[in-house]
């Protein structure tokens, strides 16, 4: 496992924002956050809005050419296999034509998975909306969070996205414990 504390803050710092961005559109603003359930969960949905922003407009929170060089001269002091990397950029940002961009992409959602390493997923069969649940238990706690008011639908989003934190920070404890 890579430590995240080996990694260049400019890389870390990027990253972070990215999450930051996607926490602030979903939860806190008055628009109604979409939460998925089923097969996804917090960490597979902030990843894959990772890959789509860093390949967006640099205005928009994408990667500039300077930065894309900048994140490329990082690789010869990361603990990152660039062969692998090559591969998995090559998948994850097969549209994108130069080699070196697709590289500095992959490297933003390697240091995403060094930070998030458990993969959480919330994976239940059984169940539609598991992740809606965990946010919104009783019913009442839902029928805030569709309400036509926006101050009930924030403030049922925000008690929601707590809930949400306190459960996956209990998975990785016990995911911690494990190893």
């Amino acid at each position: 496992m890579i430590d995240v504390n080996m990694l260049p803050r400019e890389l870390t710092g990027y990253v972070g924002y990215v999450c930051w961005q996607w926490f602030e559109r979903h939860f806190s603003s008055d628009e109604v956050p979409y939460i998925r359930g089923g097969a996804c969960g917090l960490v597979p949905d902030l990843r894959d809005n990772l890959i789509d922003v860093v390949q967006n407009c640099f205005a928009d929170g994408g990667l500039d050419d300077e930065t894309v060089g900048r994140f490329v001269a990082l690789y010869a002091t990361l603990p990152f296999d660039v062969d692998e990397a090559r591969r998995l950029a090559e998948n994850d940002f097969r549209y994108v034509a130069d080699a070196d961009t697709r590289l500095a992409f992959e490297l933003c959602v390697l240091v995403f998975d060094a930070m998030f390493p458990q993969h959480v997923e919330v994976r239940q069969t059984d169940v539609d909306g598991t992740l809606e649940h965990i946010a919104f238990p009783a019913s009442w706690q839902h029928d805030l969070a569709v309400s036509s008011t926006p101050e009930n639908r924030m403030s049922a989003y925000r008690n929601g996205l707590s809930a949400v934190r306190k459960a996956y920070d209990k998975m990785f404890d016990r995911l911690g414990e494990a190893d």
